[in-house]
């Protein structure tokens, strides 16, 4: 009896769900997402102190991708 509550709560709730792929609406019936900026103004970014940072840092010696791929791969085996 539980499991029918709880799949007739999910169907009531995906029912109520605004709809993917409506079209370019601002209508709240089908808006899914919004961007906006940010609140806060930027901080302005102190050049030599990321230099200090990152001058004791080593070169990338692969590739990102390679590096992703082969981490994914070493965690599945």
């Amino acid at each position: 009896m539980a499991n029918h509550r709880k799949r007739d709560k999910d169907e009531q709730r995906s029912a109520q769900a605004p709809k993917l792929g409506a079209g370019n609406s601002t209508d709240p019936e089908t808006l899914v997402s919004k961007f906006a900026a940010s609140a806060r103004p930027r901080k302005p970014i102190d050049a030599k102190a990321l230099s200090c940072l990152t001058d004791g840092m080593r070169k990338q010696t692969e590739p990102a991708g390679e590096f992703v791929r082969r981490m994914r791969d070493d965690s599945r085996y």
